[in-house]
């Protein structure tokens, strides 16, 4: 399926730089190999600011893909209670999951 989807987005005029296979955090987020050390550099110099999830929308802005491209149903899904955030539990279910 991810493959497929790929694909499909490859053969499409516009370019992507994040394919979203759940809507929930970091979850699920494809990017094109190409593109992971200025990923990584973006996360390194920004991580202190705002969390990496909040940062990849960011990223994919600046990548010039103005609008995520999230497939459903969702292929992951969030497991077990605990954040990264401390003292703090998650209890986010993605809701497009089958």
């Amino acid at each position: 399926t991810i493959r497929r989807r790929v694909e499909e987005q490859n053969s499409k005029r516009g370019t992507w730089a994040m394919l979203e296979f759940s809507t929930l955090g970091y979850i699920g987020k494809l990017y094109k190999s190409a593109h992971l050390p200025l990923l990584a550099r973006f996360l390194f110099l920004f991580y202190q600011e705002m969390p990496c999830d909040w940062l990849m929308g960011h990223f994919r802005e600046l990548m010039t893909q103005r609008e995520p491209i999230i497939f459903k149903p969702s292929l992951f899904q969030h497991m077990g209670m605990f954040s990264s955030f401390r003292g703090t539990y998650n209890k986010l279910k993605d809701k497009n999951f089958e």
